[in-house]
């Protein structure tokens, strides 16, 4: 059956064979700044934000994890993606570079990572079971099929905010399910976090830190009972870059506080060497270094498929506090490497120009917000007994026009 690929001109009728056919309907890029979506979204995020509070799942998470250990492995490969689940052509598109057995890049052959990690917001713009089975479960599938080979690539998700706007239930139901599949990927996790023994003495830890909230106690001690051994190192996988936000002279903010708690109590007092904190929320590489050797790497890496974010806009140079230590210490931290490239970065920044094109119903609520306002003050200036502009409407159209102007 002849599918319609003009995802915004699909009718019922099309979306309902596509879906007998599929599995699941295709979607287009999320139009994140439709007046709908804004309201809906708002809704969204202030329900989840006050239930957040009073109903965490993360605490009622205890079902044991085993297993999650690859230290015999020897070489072990392992692809890592963030901010997917948006539209049917970027979400594809990621999920078949990762699910080809080789990769070309530079002449040489990179093999398909036996571990699939993603780092968050696996859908947009709501988390919901259909949103997930559209966005991200049947794109995934449809890049690596379910086959009968023995050896399959096995996947861990760690969830981002969006993920958490229906409180977290669908992402379990997703990824925590025992003997879980998503496509050929194999899912083994059981919390929305997960510790990850790799080979040659290394670490992955991926920590929940749900709508920038405190890490509680069951995932807390999830993390001080692993085999961690002085001089272990370790990968600290996070769903947010606070650190971008840790500025000079202005108060830390949540996230940065809970995320350098954790690194100061849970890693570094295992005796263990943080060596990378990674992460993805904004849509853009960025990676900053620190002048003392001791400290991380700071990597954002949110080139999932979601719209691209700038990287002009960022600080060439941060002073990190490190909060949770018994001595305050500041690091200075530089911008080593960004994609898009700066100047890139300005120009693409340019489209804006183009919103009315791109996203007519938001320019359109423009337009009705700006009548309202010209009209509004027009009616102040014509009230009391000066009124200068009692007789603007008198001259049609054109009259109003010029007199809401000079108004």
């Amino acid at each position: 059956m002849a599918l319609n690929d003009n995802l915004r001109k699909r009718t019922v009728a099309d979306k309902r064979d596509e879906r007998e056919t599929l599995g699941f309907v295709r979607q287009p890029a999320v139009r994140w700044l439709s007046p709908g979506l804004l309201l809906k979204s708002g809704v969204e995020v202030l329900v989840s934000s006050t239930f957040g509070k009073f109903a965490d799942k993360r605490e009622t998470q205890r079902e044991p994890q085993p297993g999650l250990d690859y230290a015999a492995a020897g070489d072990l490969w392992v692809d890592f993606l963030a901010d997917t689940g948006d539209g049917w052509e970027a979400t594809y598109t990621m999920a078949w570079l990762l699910a080809q057995e080789t990769l070309e890049y530079d002449g040489e052959a990179l093999p398909r990572g036996k571990v699939l990690v993603l780092g968050g917001d696996e859908v947009y713009p709501l988390a919901d079971a259909i949103t997930y089975e559209d966005r991200f479960i049947g794109p995934f599938a449809a890049a690596l099929p379910k086959s009968d080979r023995p050896e399959k690539p096995e996947l861990y998700a760690l969830p981002g905010n969006h993920d958490w706007y229906d409180g977290l239930g669908s992402f379990l139901r997703v990824f925590c399910a025992r003997d879980g599949r998503i496509g050929d990927w194999r899912t083994r996790q059981r919390r929305g976090y997960f510790g990850i023994a790799l080979p040659h003495d290394w670490w992955l830890l991926a920590i929940d830190i749900q709508l920038d909230t405190y890490i509680d106690d069951v995932q807390l001690d999830y993390f001080r009972d692993l085999p961690i051994k002085p001089g272990d190192k370790v990968i600290l996988v996070t769903s947010k870059p606070a650190w971008v936000k840790a500025l000079p002279g202005k108060v830390e903010p949540a996230g940065w506080r809970y995320l350098s708690y954790f690194e100061e109590r849970i890693v570094r007092s295992s005796g263990a060497h943080l060596a990378l904190t990674l992460t993805g929320d904004i849509h853009h590489y960025a990676r900053y270094e620190p002048q003392d050797p001791d400290e991380p790497t700071r990597l954002t890496a949110g080139g999932g498929g979601a719209y691209l974010s700038g990287t002009h806009t960022l600080y060439p140079r941060l002073q990190l506090r490190s909060l949770g230590a018994d001595a305050v210490q500041t690091v200075p931290y530089s911008l080593q490497e960004v994609y898009p490239r700066a100047a890139d970065s300005r120009r693409l920044s340019n489209g804006i120009l183009r919103l009315a094109l791109l996203n007519p119903s938001f320019a359109g609520l423009l337009g009705v917000l700006y009548a309202i306002l010209g009209t509004t003050m027009l009616g102040a200036l014509n009230t009391g007994d000066g009124a200068i502009f009692a007789t603007a409407t008198s001259d049609g159209f054109s009259g109003f026009l010029a007199a809401s102007a000079s108004g």
